[in-house]
């Protein structure tokens, strides 16, 4: 390579970096840039054109060694400068979005079957039971001191006068003996169903002792004797005994599992309760009631399971 051919290719190095070191960042407006580059460009091509005729001018003014072979044609080396050109700025690339339905499937899961179950309770039992007094009448007078009350009641229902308990058919209808004391007597029964409600009633009743004109020794009072239940099924199983007799006699109750003794009061009346703890169940046994005279009466008792 020439002298010459050096600085020419040097020439176009100086250009080429001046375009590239004034070229603006891609930041800037468009249209800004582009003039500046252009303008930037034209400098740098005027700088580079008159480096080149320095150099031109440079290396014809400096004498050439004569060649080794006079016959060697000479070659002449042209640097064409190409000035740069503006910059393109590709079009703005347009995005096209398409919305692409999306297909739904929707499944339908059937729920389980629920099945429902709908229990029915009786109400409790809270009505009281029917409990009435037929017999004897309110206010009613009686010359005799020992009668007998009657009525009726709910089927299953138990009617009891203080401690003692009438007898009840399977229709409801009761009745049990009361001995009277001399005067008014007020009698009061409670009736209970099988859900523990209860119903009370009251009858009073008098017992008129018959005058007398003539001063007599009282008459004697008879034995008797009178059995309330005739079968018990509580444990230990009992029955209640009660009659008449002379004031003061001793009145004794006996049988083979159990017994007991009482006296008849001033009035001639006597009542006992008796227990029969040994008592098999199921079968019918006698019991006897007597006093110290001699009068007896027999009566049977069963113990039910």
């Amino acid at each position: 390579m020439t002298t010459l051919d050096a600085r020419a290719r040097n020439a176009a190095h100086a250009i080429k970096a001046g375009v590239a070191e004034f070229t603006p960042a891609a930041t800037f407006d468009a249209v800004v840039v582009r003039q500046q580059r252009w303008r930037t460009m034209q400098a740098g091509l005027a700088g580079a054109v008159t480096a080149a005729v320095i150099v031109i001018v440079g290396i014809a003014a400096t004498p050439s060694p004569a060649p080794e072979v006079a016959d060697t044609p000479t070659t002449l080396v042209t640097t064409t400068i190409v000035p740069p050109q503006p910059e393109v700025v590709p079009p703005p690339v347009v995005t096209s979005t398409t919305e692409v339905p999306v297909e739904t499937t929707t499944t339908t899961t059937a729920a389980p079957a629920v099945t429902t179950t709908t229990s029915t309770t009786e109400p409790p039992d809270t009505t009281p039971p029917l409990l009435t007094i037929t017999s004897p009448k309110p206010e009613e007078h009686f010359e005799v001191e020992t009668i007998d009350f009657r009525g009726t009641t709910e089927p299953g229902a138990t009617v009891f006068a203080g401690p003692y308990e009438a007898d009840v058919d399977s229709e409801g209808n009761w009745s049990i003996r009361l001995i009277l004391s001399p005067g008014a007597n007020g009698a009061l029964f409670v009736a209970t169903d099988a859900a523990g409600n209860q119903t009370q009633a009251r009858v009073t009743v008098y017992y008129d002792v018959p005058e007398t004109t003539t001063t007599k020794p009282p008459a004697e009072v008879e034995f008797t004797a009178y059995q309330q239940f005739g079968s018990c099924e509580e444990t230990p199983p009992y029955d209640i005994f009660w009659g008449t007799a002379p004031p003061g006699t001793p009145i004794y109750v006996e049988s083979e599992y159990g017994s007991g003794v009482t006296e008849a009061n001033e009035h001639g009346e006597w009542e006992i309760q008796v227990f029969f703890p040994e008592a098999p169940p199921e079968k019918v046994f006698a019991v006897k009631v007597k006093d110290n005279k001699g009068n007896k009466k027999w009566f049977e008792f069963i113990h039910y399971v």
